[in-house]
């Protein structure tokens, strides 16, 4: 009996270890568009592009306050372009993302 328990409790052990490895978190990109009068610019476009090759990962609108937030971002080196009609395209400088940490990018200003 008691090895049975022993066994059992061995098992979960290793069991519950694996399932703690497979649940990792993902990163995250955020930051706001502003205009150049420093009001958020609500329904810019921003895309999330990879660096070596700029394919499309993601694209969101800005929020009514100007925010935006790429969530669950895998480790990798990207690059953020912003749009908006009658505004000068911005794209940004290369954003390097690792250990699944969270990268908050100081205020983009579209002119």
């Amino acid at each position: 009996m008691k090895l049975n328990l022993l066994l059992f409790f061995a098992l979960f052990t290793l069991l519950q270890s694996n399932f703690t490895q497979a649940q990792t978190t993902a990163g995250k990109i955020s930051g706001t568009v502003l205009d150049d009068t420093k009001k958020p610019l609500d329904g810019a476009t921003v895309i999330l592009l990879t660096s070596k090759d700029s394919s499309v990962i993601s694209n969101q609108l800005a929020n009514p306050d100007g925010s935006f937030a790429f969530q669950n971002v895998k480790d990798n080196t990207y690059i953020i372009k912003v749009t908006y009609i009658g505004y000068k395209n911005y794209k940004s400088d290369n954003i390097t993302l690792s250990g699944q940490k969270a990268v908050a990018l100081p205020a983009i200003t579209l002119s």
